[in-house]
């Protein structure tokens, strides 16, 4: 009985870490916040959105760093998902940090800033796209992972099309990121509800 709940006990601590709900809200309080701005101030979005995506890029990408981090630390090392997230949170952390402090680096001009952040998100997005596969072969889902990733691919092919193109209106980086933000909100509570549920039934 007591190796049963041992083992139950372990099953349910790995089922917290591998879900990291807090890291979900503050990525879609982030993206939502983000939105916002540029939806409700498009001029001036069109000089500081390079900035405020970079931002974005830069703190999903810590949260992500953190959690594998952490995952790493608790012995997950057999979990496919964790060098895959380590990689692309590596990559995401350097290209939002050289983003946001463009404006004051003397060998970073504007259109190169433009394409390296649009390529960040894309290559982040991807990665964090692959590292959800990668867990749900092993048989975790994280399907928070899974919505960055798109959120983050999808912005990045946009920020392309921008820059290529005048097609794309400031308007609609800040509709994505809302919509974003609010899926990523409302599936962060739906973990954590998952979470006391199963905390409820672990007591019991």
């Amino acid at each position: 009985m007591a190796d049963a709940s041992k083992a139950a006990m372990q099953q349910f601590g790995r089922w917290r870490r591998d879900i990291g709900w807090p890291f979900v809200l503050v990525e879609g309080l982030v993206a939502l916040a983000v939105g916002l701005a540029i939806y409700f101030q498009p001029d001036a979005a069109r000089t500081t959105i390079r900035q405020l995506l970079g931002a974005v890029l830069l703190v999903t990408s810590a949260l992500g760093a953190w959690a594998g981090f952490r995952a790493f630390r608790d012995s997950a090392r057999d979990d496919l998902a964790v060098p895959v997230r380590l990689f692309g949170s590596g990559v995401g952390v350097t290209v939002g940090l050289l983003v946001v402090i463009e404006p004051y680096s003397a060998s970073l001009d504007e259109s190169t800033a433009r394409l390296l952040l649009a390529a960040g998100l894309l290559v982040y997005g991807l990665i964090d796209i692959g590292g959800w596969v990668a867990a749900r072969v092993a048989g975790n889902r994280r399907h928070g992972a899974l919505l960055t990733g798109i959120l983050n691919a999808v912005l990045g092919v946009l920020l392309i099309i921008y820059v290529r193109t005048n097609v794309v209106r400031v308007e609609w980086f800040g509709i994505l990121a809302v919509v974003g933000g609010l899926v990523l909100v409302g599936y962060a509570f739906l973990l954590r509800a998952a979470d006391r549920a199963a905390s409820a039934r672990m007591r019991t």
